[in-house]
């Protein structure tokens, strides 16, 4: 029970109002994670009884802030004892979501765990032992939904026939997890991450899931608002930072934007996201030169060649882009598939089918990777300028998942002028995102302008974002992006 008494507080304190807790494993990482305090508990026995202590420390000077304590008769009482510990610590904080000491154990133990499927089987021992612990299946989504394990569906609805056994503040926890991973709409989003924020108003979770809603939803102050709170609770939190920078250059400011990235440059995918923004704002000289810096960040001489022409294309040199790959000297015949596949995109854009055919067979005999996609797509796209109703029959014969296929028809569509069809495709896919797909946004709204639908392209607000590099389509939504931000 000792290692399950720092995460019993975590636990509890989640609901405070005068501090954020958050596990660190040592107090040099608590500082590097940002941290203004450290919590250092200790556990002894005294003429029978067990003594919980929990000793608050300023980070910067070391110097104590407080010091509670608790005492439990027995081991058997720890659990409530640590709660009452929690409680001196702040009137706020909560009761453990269970009762049992095995469950705190196994728990910790989890914590603890470096395996990720160490960490999953102990997750899942718990739930079981104690059905009623909302903690731990909120646990167990969060690491399983980043994994895109094929049982979620059955653990949440699994979790779902216990809810109404959480606590309240699991059950708000839960909520916001599974509107996450089932994407559910922006204004629900939102709502379970207020509803979380109602009960834990220093919960950074649920404030970087309200300011990123925020962001999506075109509201600006409100995402800003929400996400420096949490930096302010957690100052040292990088995806905060690019989280912050990212939603403000989507809101066009582009100043404010870049102050963050100029701070971040120490993370390389940072400094295209930092090339890009000065791009944005209109100072292509000074977005050369920063993108530059990004190159200097890539090890490897043909992935760089590969980059320094995306970073052409996207700056609106696709002639200089083309040439650059089409010069360049490949040892990795599997990085030349892809140089070709990306010159087989950018050809069609300039309506080079000829060129973007040719390009498109030297992917296909150049690609070693079993069912590589590369070639497979660029030889469709290259064939897009063919009627639209027979290209369609390709690409749904093509040995692609069904995600590319709707994407590829997307892009192929649109490059090749037939616009409803684009905006057909386009719709279920921004639709599945509950709008958050920016790209899809971008390519939703030009094909609909081009069909001349304007009452419904009015309704889509276009966001700026950055293009990812290895998105073999990435030039054309980016493009697209800022036609209409001009």
């Amino acid at each position: 029970m000792k290692l399950g008494i720092p995460l019993v507080l975590q636990y509890d304190l989640s609901t405070a109002r005068t501090v954020s807790p958050s596990m660190a494993a040592g107090e040099s990482n608590a500082a590097q994670l940002g941290a203004n305090e450290i919590m250092r508990t200790t556990v002894e026995s005294r003429q029978g009884r067990i003594h919980l202590e929990a000793t608050i420390l300023d980070e910067a000077t070391q110097k104590i802030v407080s010091v509670n304590a608790a005492d439990a008769p027995s081991a058997a009482e720890l659990l409530p004892a640590s709660n009452a510990l929690a409680k001196r610590i702040d009137g706020h904080a909560s009761t453990f979501a269970s009762e049992k000491i095995q469950t705190v154990q196994t728990m910790a133990s989890a914590a603890a765990a470096t395996n990720l499927q160490t960490r999953v089987q102990l997750l899942g021992r718990a739930v079981q032992a104690d059905p009623t612990f909302g903690a731990g299946y909120v646990a167990l989504l969060e690491i399983i939904s980043r994994s895109n394990n094929p049982n979620i569906k059955g653990l949440i609805a699994e979790a779902q026939t216990n809810r109404k056994l959480f606590t309240p503040f699991d059950q708000t926890k839960f909520d916001m997890v599974v509107t996450r991973v089932t994407h559910a709409s922006l204004s629900q989003q939102a709502k379970v991450a207020e509803a979380v924020l109602q009960l834990a108003p220093n919960d950074v979770e649920a404030l970087e899931m309200l300011g990123a809603v925020r962001f999506l939803e075109g509201n600006a102050n409100g995402g800003e608002n929400a996400l420096r709170q949490a930096l302010r609770l957690s100052p040292a939190n990088v995806n905060l930072q690019n989280q912050l920078a990212l939603g403000l250059l989507g809101a066009k400011r582009f100043r404010a934007a870049e102050k963050i990235l100029a701070a971040m440059t120490a993370n390389p995918a940072s400094r295209l996201e930092l090339a890009v923004c000065i791009l944005l704002e209109g100072d292509a000289a000074r977005a050369n030169t920063a993108a530059e810096h990004f190159f200097t960040a890539v090890p490897n001489a043909e992935v760089r060649t590969l980059v320094r022409a995306f970073w052409l294309a996207i700056s609106g040199q696709r002639p200089k882009a083309i040439d650059s790959l089409a010069n360049a000297k490949f040892a990795d015949s599997n990085l030349k598939a892809s140089a070709l596949g990306e010159t087989t995109v950018w050809r069609v854009m300039d309506k080079d089918f000829a060129g973007a055919k040719k390009a498109a067979a030297l992917s296909a005999a150049t690609d070693t990777r079993p069912g590589s996609p590369v070639p497979i797509v660029a030889a469709l796209l290259a064939d897009s300028d063919e009627a639209a109703g027979e290209w369609q029959k390709k690409v749904a014969a093509a040995k692609l998942s069904e995600e590319a296929k709707e994407t590829l028809l997307g892009y192929g569509y649109f490059l090749s002028g037939h616009y409803a069809e684009a905006s057909a495709a386009w719709r279920p896919i921004l639709e599945r995102s509950r709008g958050a797909d920016l790209r899809a946004r971008a390519m939703l709204k030009g094909s609909l302008e081009r069909a001349h639908d304007t009452d419904e392209a009015r309704k889509i607000e276009v966001l700026a974002f950055v293009p990812e590099f290895g998105d073999l389509f990435g030039v054309i939504s980016f493009d697209e992006m800022r036609r209409q931000l001009k």
